[in-house]
């Protein structure tokens, strides 16, 4: 991982203001543009094949004399057997209906589950979203206003983006998104530590250029909470030596320049490098001009 790490920011008064308070949001995945952030495909609550070794013989074979004790056939005086060929319920044809039917609830259910574990992971968890440069043309168009906005680079080895707990945290520090080719896809109940930490990090390959670094933090850790519809706003300190530099984009004005200056003297910011960025004379790139 690079030693830097950086965050587009547009004008929006929030996001000067983060030059003064520090303060940064950790958004649920919900509030991101893609539809598809942190929601794999669960194609049943758990896999077939479980469904089958989980309906066993003798399961089924204790359900059907519990129904033969209160039959009619038994205040009868007929036998265990006799019972099982009238309503044909000899095990093999008992096992196949059952699965048969806990296959088709168990793909129909899925959506249900899935809904909850969406609403759980929005209503829990933050993401902090960064990348590896500060001169990603398609970056500064769309998380930067078109230029008018500008770039904050982190100091990616702060102890800031390591906060965890254990060593199998899946959470708490800066990992890289995996671009993919297919949706993750899996059964509710094949859910883990292990899984659930890549389910975290997919994106499809269109997005590949965003070259994104991501940091999940459990909500209820944030300094301050905005209570807001429909996702609450949760923002977490950012430390003064967390920060290393902001760039200013092509096209910002003067007066969000000068915004941003006295925010960071007044934030004890005052020793970061500042930099302006300008179009390079032969090539479809950025240059960083610095200007302090």
């Amino acid at each position: 991982m690079s030693k830097s790490l950086f965050k587009y920011f547009g004008t929006m008064p929030h996001h000067l203001e983060f030059t003064q308070t520090k303060m940064i949001r950790f958004s649920q995945p919900g509030t991101f543009n893609d539809i598809f952030e942190m929601r794999p495909h669960f194609k049943g609550i758990t896999s077939d094949s479980n469904i089958e070794a989980n309906k066993s013989i003798t399961a089924i074979e204790i359900e059907s004399k519990k129904r033969y004790k209160k039959s009619d056939e038994k205040a009868q005086g007929k036998s265990f057997g006799e019972f099982k060929r009238l309503h044909n319920l000899n095990p093999g044809y008992i096992k196949a209906q059952a699965q048969t039917l806990a296959k088709s609830l168990n793909v129909s259910s899925a959506p249900v589950f899935a809904k909850h574990i969406d609403d759980f992971i929005n209503q829990n968890l933050g993401v902090l979203c960064l990348t590896e440069r500060q001169n990603n043309l398609s970056m500064w168009a769309h998380y930067a206003e078109c230029h008018y906005g500008f770039v904050v680079e982190f100091d990616s080895t702060h102890p800031f983006f390591d906060q965890r707990v254990s060593s199998g945290d899946a959470l708490r520090h800066l990992r890289p998104v995996q671009y993919v080719t297919s949706r993750p896809s899996l059964a509710i109940s094949d859910l883990d530590e292990d899984n659930a930490a890549s389910l975290l990090l997919s994106k499809g390959l269109d997005w590949d250029k965003e070259e994104e670094w991501r940091m999940v933090l459990p909500l209820n850790q944030a300094q301050t909470c905005t209570i807001k519809s429909p996702y609450n706003i949760n923002l977490f300190l950012m430390p003064d030596d967390a920060f290393k530099s902001i760039t200013f984009g092509r096209r910002m004005l003067d007066t969000h320049k000068q915004t941003i200056l006295t925010n960071l003297n007044i934030a004890n910011l005052s020793h970061l490098s500042i930099f302006q960025a300008a179009e390079h004379e032969a090539h479809y790139e950025l240059v960083m001009n610095k200007v302090r």
